[in-house]
Formats: structure tokens, sequence, C-alpha cells
């Protein structure tokens, strides 16, 4: 592939994913605050610095990203436990533990499969990439879990 095509295809596809996000993403419940959206607009800086970077500027921006996300995790995952009974509380915490754990085991797999080897010299961007994507999918999970008992509650 041509490696001077890469931050154009790279850029392309980032636009593909936020169109598809947005349309898939559409809120569920009208009256509940768009949690999904504001995470998604906060998210586009670092998606578009990834797509912008080029060399070894992209492993610091998916680095970044990644770091972002990760923030933007344990936010979610708090605000939503803030909103709900004891007991479920406890269920959240509990599959967010076994979310964790499975996604540490799909993290070591996924340098296995994106080998340098097997990927080349964009193995560990690769990597990275499936990483985000993971973490983006869960806070996103959380975000409309938090819209939906949001609404529940509000009067």
């Amino acid at each position: 592939m041509d490696t001077a095509a890469m931050p154009a295809i790279r850029t392309l596809l980032l636009l593909i994913l936020l169109v598809c996000a947005s349309i898939v993403g559409a809120v569920d419940i009208p009256d509940s605050p768009d949690y999904l959206g504001e995470f998604r607009t906060r998210a586009a800086a670092h998606e578009l610095a990834v797509a912008e970077a080029a060399g070894g500027s992209a492993s610091a921006e998916i680095g970044a990203w990644i770091a972002f996300l990760e923030s933007e995790l344990i936010q979610a995952q708090e605000a939503l436990s803030a909103l709900l009974p004891v007991d479920e509380q406890s269920q959240l915490q509990r599959a967010q533990s076994r979310w964790r754990a499975h996604f540490d085991a799909d993290k070591e797999l996924i340098r296995t499969i994106w080998s340098r080897e097997r990927a080349g010299s964009s193995a560990a961007l690769s990597a990275g990439m499936e990483r985000a994507a993971a973490l983006q999918q869960r806070i996103e999970l959380l975000l409309r879990m938090r819209g939906a008992v949001y609404a529940d509650i509000e009067p």
C-alpha cells in the first residue's frame, strides 16, 4: 500500500466513522441530555489529531487519545453509578471489572495479532486504534445507559 496515501485514507475512514456514529447514535429518549453527542464532540479533536498525524507523532497522538478515553471511561462510570441505587451500583462495578479483564486480555491478543511481523511498521498504530475503538465502544454504552436512567428518574 502506498504509505503517502495513508493519512488521507485514515482521515476518510475517520469521517465515515463519525457520520455512521452520528446516525446510529441518535438519542433514543428526546428529553434526556445528549451525553453521547457531548462525548463525541470532545473525542473528535483526538480522533482528528490521530487521523492527521504522521510517523512517530501518530503513536503519540494515539497514546493521548487512549489516555483521554480512559479518563472518559472513569467519568462515564462514575456519572452512571451516581444515578443508580446501591444494588445496581454493585452490578455496574462487577460488570466494569469483568469488562476490564476482557479488555486487558484482548489488549494482549491485539498485540499478538498486530505484531510488527504481521503488520509491519504500522503495528503499533493498528493495535492502538483497536484499543481505542474498544474503549470508545464501552464509554458509549455507559453513556446510553446513563441517558436511559436519567430519563427514568427525571419528571
